[in-house]
């Protein structure tokens, strides 16, 4: 018998034994047995597919005229929590360009040129929704910013604000559910400005 057989003879000889010598009630019990099994659902914010013109991945900025005409690019976004509620922010990306860094603004895709944000007294967004009290675009500058509303069929056409580079909040709600926002971008450029596509990443948070 190798020591493996032995000590596993020895072990059903003292089982034997332990059965034997035990009362019946030792090893019947009746009496019910209590499991507490718990869960918990943590919290959960992020965006849903909104109704109509959801934002994809890129929003382009159509009819642009040098000088004449500014572009506009819109689409919608939404936001939800299953119980706390959520913040809604926008920035846009940290990026150093051969220019400079300019956080704020549109950069041609060669990095030669730029398209600097909205400026003026009123165009600081500071966190409140908004469709009035921002800056029109001049078309005789090269300007471009942003306006966020409520809702999902509102297009802002004449209002706009920078694009905050740090993240600033849009609406913090405090109880669960959805709301739909549209996001509106505009662009003007002088008849003077680099030809070419201009690009930049904002970035929409929901926390």
């Amino acid at each position: 018998m190798t020591k493996t057989s032995k000590l596993i003879a020895g072990l059903t000889l003292v089982a034997g034994f332990g059965v034997a010598a035990l009362p019946l009630a030792s090893y019947a019990d009746t009496n019910p047995k209590s499991v507490d099994v718990t869960v918990t659902v943590n919290s959960a914010a992020g965006f849903e597919n909104p109704s109509t013109n959801g934002c994809g991945t890129q929003v382009v900025l159509s009819g642009l005229m040098p000088g004449s005409a500014p572009g506009h690019g819109f689409c919608v976004i939404k936001a939800s929590s299953n119980s706390t509620g959520y913040t809604l922010s926008i920035n846009t990306n940290t990026t150093n360009h051969t220019l400079g860094s300019d956080q704020n603004a549109l950069w041609h895709t060669d990095d030669s040129n730029k398209i600097g944000a909205v400026t003026g007294t009123n165009a600081t967004y500071t966190g409140q929704l908004v469709s009035t009290g921002g800056e029109s675009l001049d078309v005789l500058t090269s300007a471009w910013g942003f306006n966020i509303v409520k809702g999902a069929t509102v297009e802002a056409t004449d209002s706009y604000f920078a694009v905050p580079s740090g993240k600033t909040t849009v609406e913090a709600t405090s109880s669960a559910g959805a709301n739909e926002y549209s996001l509106s971008f505009a662009a003007t450029a002088t008849a003077s400005q680099t030809t070419g596509a201009y690009k930049a990443t904002v970035l929409l948070t929901v926390e």
